[in-house]
């Protein structure tokens, strides 16, 4: 709270002495996120990191985890965790971020609902939507909302419409729009209500794409998720909204160090769905020339990944007597 006060301060201080409106807004946006960085290395679930010898911060992965000891930070330090180095990460980070925007193409952004459609045509939509109900977006978010509402409220008209709600925005029964994720918990633990729920979002927002792009233009889909529902529910909201998929690339996109890898069997890659308008006059459905290609080809390549498992079997084996005997 102290540094919150202190942070809204600033921009009295800024205005005083004439900075230019841009200024203070911007500076203030600077302030809040190293408020909110603070925040999140001095909660109750921040452990110890030993090989680094720092401070873990609270979101190590996509959930607020349950720890035995925690670690705790003086915040007015100028040790790890503090208020001090997390204000030159994000100096750090503003630096190297206006390095490589400043002889990028001027880009226009716009906010809207996925749901809604687009008024012009595109040759290119890449979208990396929620992946199915692997993470609660708005839940992990509304840790940071709720301080960077208290920091930055009042600063202008748009940051006030932003942070109207005192919780980041969840799915809206009435309005039919708002996060998409298959979270039962929303739906009153039901868990077919709450899927039917996602797709048909899904397919909205698919359609939409299908509208706003060109008879040539591609939709990139990245997704990545370790369950066949998950796929099931994304590949059949594409086919109904009119795309077939023409090329899937899988991308190694996830740090093999974080917390999230460390045994378990998480994904390391995302895999890019590229797409294309379906021709009117062709229904979804298998090919015939598919199926037999699978048919014969699938012995084969199952005989083949039996046969590698098998040598590594044998490798494996062969390194352990190896070591034994060397031992």
């Amino acid at each position: 709270g102290t540094f919150v006060k202190h942070t809204r301060r600033v921009r009295e201080a800024m205005a005083k002495a004439m900075y230019p409106p841009e200024w203070i807004e911007a500076v203030s946006g600077y302030l809040a996120l190293a408020v909110d960085r603070l925040a999140d290395y001095c909660s109750a679930v921040c452990m110890w990191h030993n090989t680094g010898e720092k401070l873990a911060h609270t979101f190590t992965r996509f959930a607020l985890p349950v720890v035995w000891d925690y670690c705790e930070v003086n915040p007015a330090s100028e040790t790890t965790g503090g208020y001090s180095g997390g204000l030159d990460w994000v100096g750090l980070y503003i630096i190297h971020a206006l390095k490589a925007a400043c002889k990028a193409a001027s880009s226009q952004i716009m906010q809207q609902s996925a749901m809604l459609q687009y008024n012009s045509t595109k040759d290119i939509i890449l979208t990396d939507p929620p992946y199915y109900d692997a993470i609660p977006y708005s839940d992990a978010m509304d840790f940071f909302y709720v301080w960077l509402r208290r920091t930055l409220y009042g600063l202008s008209h748009d940051l006030d419409q932003i942070f109207q709600q005192p919780l980041s925005p969840k799915w809206d029964q009435n309005k039919q729009d708002g996060e998409l994720i298959d979270d039962s918990s929303r739906f009153e633990n039901d868990k077919i209500k709450s899927k039917a729920n996602y797709e048909d979002g899904m397919f909205h927002v698919f359609e939409n794409c299908y509208k706003s792009l060109t008879s040539e233009g591609r939709f990139v889909v990245v997704f990545a998720h370790k369950h066949p529902d998950a796929w099931e529910t994304l590949v059949s909201a594409m086919i109904r909204a009119g795309f077939v998929v023409t090329a899937s690339w899988p991308i190694q996109t996830e740090m093999n160090t974080r917390m999230r890898a460390h045994g378990s069997a998480a994904l390391a890659s995302s895999i890019w769905l590229v797409c294309k308008k379906r021709p009117a006059s062709t229904r979804p459905g298998w090919d015939n020339k598919v199926l037999e290609e699978m048919r014969e080809k699938i012995v084969l390549r199952l005989r083949h990944c039996a046969g590698q498992i098998l040598s590594g079997q044998q490798q494996g084996l062969l390194w352990r007597r190896t070591a034994n005997t060397l031992w």
